[in-house]
């Protein structure tokens, strides 16, 4: 009876780890198809069109330099239709986590009054004060929303 128990059991634990395995395959969970192919174009369509304008003076040297807490992750895709739909390179710095990356660019916008990215993306309401107080951020309005 014990030895039908462990071969039941060592069964299940098989059974579960093969269940796992191929739940982590990504031809098993990542087959495409027509219309999930259609709905990204039509996302990176509207990410790249009129409500994707750079700031005056990334435009100027067409390059764009983007500085994220480091967890910030964003299609590959999506940033080379960005970069084709505004003649323009995308750099990204991963400064830390978001305080970290916060007192990056305090430090270098008040030390060399020339800031290290273009745009910061990533900061949460717990240091926003912080990033107005030390006027890192300018007004930005895009011509879309009127």
């Amino acid at each position: 009876m014990r030895l039908i128990k462990k071969n039941i059991l060592n069964i299940i634990v098989f059974a579960v780890l093969l269940a796992l395995l191929t739940s982590c395959n990504p031809s098993a969970t990542h087959n495409r198809t027509q219309e999930s192919d259609d709905l990204r174009h039509q996302y990176l369509d509207t990410c790249t069109s009129g409500y994707a304008e750079l700031p005056a003076n990334a435009a100027a040297k067409k390059r764009l330099t983007v500085m994220t807490h480091d967890s910030f992750s964003v299609s590959k895709d999506l940033v080379t239709a960005f970069e084709a739909a505004n003649n323009v390179t995308v750099t990204f710095i991963k400064g830390g986590d978001a305080g970290s990356t916060l007192n990056r660019l305090i430090l270098t916008s008040v030390n060399s009054k020339q800031p290290e990215a273009d745009v910061f993306y990533g900061i949460d309401n717990t240091f926003l004060s912080r990033a107005l107080d030390h006027q890192l951020f300018e007004p930005y309005r895009p011509d879309a929303l009127d």
